[in-house]
């Protein structure tokens, strides 16, 4: 168990080196996460895109689903399990399609006359 740790150790060491280049550029080429910002969160659009990391469009989602009276769980950004009940539920009521997926038609219901910021700094 030890050893196994020593090795992670060591890799993660050199990651970081010029000994292992290759590890470190494609750390560097990795996009970064979506920031999170009171600004990011209130001028976030929906756009078809994975919604599988923590991202603005998700928090928005989730603030106004809880805003709805429908509660999508933790308000972590993420998009869970919850999150998917509470959109689901949020569509049914809405006369949507209750997939339980974020898309267009219910973004635009959801973000219907939410014209105020939702979160500051």
């Amino acid at each position: 168990m030890f050893a196994n740790r020593r090795v992670f150790l060591l890799i993660a060491v050199l990651a970081g080196s010029a000994i292992l280049p290759g590890i470190s550029e494609a750390r560097k080429r990795a996009p970064a996460p979506p920031l999170l910002s009171a600004d990011a969160v209130n001028h976030a659009q929906y756009s078809p895109t994975p919604l599988d990391r923590p991202n603005p469009v998700m928090l928005k989602a989730q603030i106004l689903l809880d805003r709805a009276a429908i509660s999508p769980g933790m308000i972590d950004a993420r998009n869970g399990e919850n999150v998917r009940k509470a959109i689901a539920a949020f569509q049914e009521v809405h006369g949507l399609d209750a997939t339980g997926k974020l898309d267009q038609g219910t973004w635009n219901e959801l973000t219907r006359g939410a014209n105020a910021p939702l979160i500051a700094e």
